[in-house]
C-alpha cells in the first residue's frame, strides 16, 4: 500500500483547470520527482496535497486515511510537512524559534522536547551555529535550509519540497542533493518539485511530468529522459542529452 495516493485529483480556478484528473502514488521512503513547464500545475498540486487548496474532485489517501478536504494544519498533524516555492519564514524571530514552530504537530510534547528536536534539525541541515540569529539575517541558501529544518522537526512521513534549489548556486545545490539523500536515509518519503534537472535526475526514484495540468508521463529518470511527450513538452532535445550524461549518485 502506498504512503500517499492521489486519485484523479482536480483543482479549478474559475474556468482554469490547474490540475486535471492527476493520479499519483508515493511509496514509503521514496523520493518522487514532479516536473513540468512553468504553469503546468506543480505548485497547485502540492498546495492541494498539503491542504492549502481544497480539491474540486478526486481523492487523497494518506496511510489508508482519506484526507481530501482536510485543512492544512490537520494534514500536517497527519504526517505531511512542506517547504514553499517562495521562502516563508518569520523574519524577526530567531533561527531556533522558526525551527520550533515546526513542532506544532507534536501536540502535548514538552517545550524542552520540541526545542531539542529543533536544535537537532538545525544540526542535521548544518546551520546550528546560526540558531540565535534573526532569520532575516541568514544568507539566502541558509534560509532555504531553515525551511527544511522546520519541516523536519515535525518528523513527517512525507516531505513536500517546492523548488528547494531555486536561487542556490552550484555548491549549495550539490549540498542540497546530499541533504535530500540523507533525509531519504531516515525513511522519510520526499516529493520534489524542481526545475534543476540534474538534481531531479540524480535523486529521484520515479518522476511524474505535468503539462497544462495533466500528467503526461510517469517513470524512472531514464524513461523520462527519453519519453517523446516529455521532450516535446518540457525538456527539449539538448536538455535531455545533458541530463542523460549526468551520473546518478
Amino acid at each position: 500500500m502506498p504512503l500517499l495516493e492521489a486519485c484523479r485529483l482536480t483543482k479549478r480556478f474559475g474556468g482554469l483547470v490547474a490540475v486535471n484528473e492527476v493520479s499519483l502514488e508515493i511509496a514509503r521512503g521514496e523520493i518522487r520527482g514532479l516536473i513540468g513547464p512553468n504553469g503546468s500545475g506543480k505548485s497547485t498540486l502540492i498546495n492541494t496535497l498539503s491542504g492549502v487548496y481544497r480539491s474540486d474532485a478526486g481523492s487523497i489517501v494518506l496511510s489508508s486515511a482519506e484526507i481530501s478536504g482536510w485543512p492544512a494544519h490537520r494534514i500536517a498533524s497527519a504526517g505531511i510537512a512542506r517547504t514553499f516555492q517562495e521562502i516563508q519564514l518569520f523574519a524577526d524571530m530567531t533561527v531556533l524559534e522558526n525551527a520550533i514552530v515546526g513542532g506544532h504537530r507534536l501536540g502535548r510534547a514538552e517545550e524542552k522536547q520540541i526545542r531539542a528536536r529543533a536544535q537537532a534539525a538545525l544540526a542535521f541541515v548544518g546551520i546550528e551555529r546560526w540558531q540565535d540569529e534573526l532569520a532575516r539575517n541568514l544568507p539566502y541558501g541558509h534560509q532555504r535550509l531553515l525551511e527544511i529544518a522546520r519541516a523536519l522537526v515535525a518528523e513527517p512521513e512525507l516531505l513536500l519540497l517546492d523548488e528547494p534549489a531555486a536561487g542556490l548556486n552550484a555548491a549549495e545545490t550539490e549540498a542540497l542533493m546530499e541533504l535530500i539523500m540523507r533525509i531519504h536515509a531516515q525513511t522519510t518519503a520526499v516529493l520534489l518539485v524542481e526545475h534543476n534537472m540534474r538534481l531531479v535526475m540524480n535523486v529521484c526514484h520515479i518522476i511524474a511530468v505535468l503539462d497544462y495540468g495533466r500528467k503526461i508521463a510517469d517513470g524512472s529518470p531514464q524513461e523520462i529522459q527519453h519519453d517523446p511527450a516529455v521532450i516535446e513538452a518540457y525538456l527539449g532535445t539538448k536538455s535531455v542529452e545533458r541530463s542523460a550524461g549526468a551520473e546518478r549518485h
